[in-house]
């Protein structure tokens, strides 16, 4: 199955200006051998594929064929043909473009642009991948990042992924345009848009060809920048990550209680703060202290010895904030 997946946008536009580096316009050739180019890129293989950088462009013109993966930061323009290895995948960053020439022409600043017609721009195997303007291929029109081209990805059109603030909460919406063998999203958060953890799993679609909309509320948001991330998992245990998107938010402090009830042996304090100068007492139903501790990154508190089952409070004391949370125990 062929998927072109990520945040796509559409463009009906060739080349503005003259390629950084172009194929010769006619024949059969490989990405590798300098005379199959008029201009040759000195792009190498790294990391499995070849990058076409910001700011610049390539053109191929004729059948050429390549070994390898391609990341496409600047502009990949085709009037030929590109052939790829089954397996292979053309990621389309932000900014980048992959779009279609006619003839190895370009369009200049006040034209219009050359139709990209029907034949088949970008084979991967067996796989007619793309053509720019329709025809027999699975994907068409010229399309920008983030995005991937590749015949075994997975099979999901991510449209939109956003979010805002509320009052006591961040609410999270994203949007499908298409959905093939589809399970579900896996939404994850960090504090430093580097260290994510799972917040949350939502079902998908299955397949479908229909625009889907979803949405998740994080009703305890970090105070200060929040870092989201979408990873889409299909039926085959296929993953795709797509973009951070970051969010602030200012409101109280607070933290929370996780598992409750608790196993009576260990329990998890998330905070939305920096809680590392603070101090954990833990009091039983009488108000007798049962346990203390320094509250460390992690947030997990051990037991020293096991709690019988009942009602606990657990009180957590800094500088600046003081709260009590009553939680149960029950092994």
């Amino acid at each position: 199955m062929l998927s072109l997946s990520g945040s796509i946008s559409l463009f009906g536009q060739c080349l503005t200006t003259a390629p950084t580096y172009k194929t010769k316009s006619t024949g059969t050739g490989v990405w590798t051998t300098s005379t199959d180019w008029v201009t040759q890129p000195p792009y190498t293989l790294s990391g499995g594929a070849y990058t076409i950088p910001a700011g610049e462009s390539v053109l191929i013109g004729s059948n050429l064929t390549l070994h390898g993966n391609l990341i496409v930061n600047g502009i990949l323009a085709i009037s030929g043909q590109l052939n790829m290895d089954a397996g292979a995948t053309i990621q389309v960053g932000s900014g980048g473009l992959v779009t279609c020439c006619t003839s190895g022409t370009w369009c200049s600043s006040t034209s219009s642009c050359v139709s990209c017609g029907s034949s088949d721009k970008i084979d991967i195997g067996a796989t007619h991948a793309w053509a720019g303007g329709g025809g027999s291929a699975v994907t068409t029109d010229p399309f920008s990042g983030p995005t991937t081209l590749s015949t075994s990805g997975l099979p999901i059109t991510l449209i939109s992924f956003d979010a805002r603030t509320n009052e006591n909460s961040i609410g999270l919406t994203w949007a499908t345009e298409s959905e093939l063998n589809f399970d579900y999203f896996n939404l994850e958060k960090s504090s430093n848009g580097k260290d994510f953890y799972s917040i949350a799993n939502v079902k998908g679609h299955g397949s479908t060809n229909e625009r889907n909309d979803y949405g998740f509320e994080d009703n305890f948001p970090l105070i200060g920048k929040n870092y989201y991330r979408l990873t889409s998992v299909d039926f085959d245990n296929y993953q795709e990550t797509f973009k951070v998107i970051v969010q602030d938010y200012s409101g109280e402090k607070n933290f929370e209680v996780s598992p409750n009830p608790s196993d009576g042996r260990t329990i998890t304090l998330n905070f939305n703060f920096d809680s590392n100068e603070g101090q954990v007492v833990i009091y039983d139903c009488m108000g007798s202290i049962v346990d203390s501790f320094q509250v460390d990154k992690s947030g997990e508190v051990s037991f020293t010895n096991s709690l019988k089952d009942g009602i606990y409070f657990v009180k957590y004391s800094s500088p600046s904030f003081v709260k009590a949370i009553r939680f149960l125990a029950k092994q």
